[in-house]
């Protein structure tokens, strides 16, 4: 199921996964880099997440920003 975000989650997602994309590219291992391509550019067109796409996202995010 996927959940609408209010404007703090959609910015602090798209910043999230605009740094995953960007800066943080080079280190994510190549599942990573798909799930984050691909969860970016649905992102882009619609902006919401799953719940699992969320936690997903944030273990990501924590692993390489750390």
């Amino acid at each position: 199921m996927k959940y609408p975000l209010n404007e703090n989650g959609k910015n602090l997602y798209l910043s999230k996964l605009s740094a995953l994309s960007d800066e943080y590219f080079h280190l994510l291992t190549p599942w990573q880099r798909k799930f984050v391509i691909s969860v970016y550019d649905r992102f882009l067109q619609k902006p919401e997440l799953s719940k699992k796409q969320m936690d997903q996202v944030d273990n990501i995010f924590w692993q390489i920003a750390e």
